[in-house]
């Protein structure tokens, strides 16, 4: 099977650098035409199922998908739902490093320390012990064809980290643009890579957001 792993549109809260976790946050303008352009790069694809989590900018990004494939139910899973960071939720980098020092490495891109956790939070194991059942489940349920599952960066990091044995650090490095597609081989009950964070369908717009989590 193919397995296309992609990333939410942009928020608000990417653009301003503030976490946002589980919260329900809506895309921005350029979120909703980056989902858009997302759409219109895999309406020529043949999509055996399309998963995605229970947040509203990951629901928003794969009905952007649905609107060229009537065929399919776009299914909502909690499970993919992004890291909870507890007392982190709606703050902003610097607020944290005032208002939580101990755990400010937590959330900074270059460094990992995966010691650390948020009061409240989620930690890596805590991610893989809700998602990779619910992954290997629709590996097992579509051995052929492309699935497509939307979700968000840390979760994106997990699944493509264990599926192909990365270490922590392989996994914590993966760049994820908003709206990136990263495509796994999966043959027998192994992954491999085929490609990560590919956002050539937006690469022409103005600005394009890592953001936060």
């Amino acid at each position: 099977m193919r397995l296309l792993i992609l990333r939410h549109g942009e928020t608000d809260f990417n653009r301003a650098k503030r976490i946002q976790g589980q919260m329900q946050t809506e895309l921005s303008e350029l979120g909703k035409e980056q989902a858009r352009l997302l759409g219109e790069r895999l309406k020529g694809e043949r999509i055996s199922a399309l998963y995605c989590s229970a947040l509203k900018r990951a629901i928003n990004t794969a009905e952007e998908i649905g609107k060229h494939h009537k065929h399919l139910m776009i299914i909502n899973a909690p499970e993919l739902n992004e890291r909870s960071y507890g007392v982190l939720e709606g703050l902003t980098f610097p607020e944290i490093e005032h208002k939580h020092p101990r755990i400010w490495p937590f959330v900074l891109p270059e460094k990992l320390d995966i010691t650390i956790k948020p009061e409240g939070g989620e930690s890596d194991e805590d991610i893989s012990v809700r998602a990779m059942p619910f992954i290997h489940s629709v590996i097992r349920k579509h051995p052929e064809g492309t699935v497509v599952v939307v979700t968000h960066g840390d979760v994106i990091r997990i699944i493509i980290g264990e599926l192909t044995h990365m270490s922590a650090q392989e996994r914590h490095d993966i760049p994820l643009s908003n709206v990136s597609i990263c495509e796994l081989s999966v043959e027998g009950g192994r992954a491999k890579v085929v490609s990560l964070n590919d956002h050539e369908h937006i690469r022409h717009l103005e600005h394009t957001s890592n953001g936060t989590r």
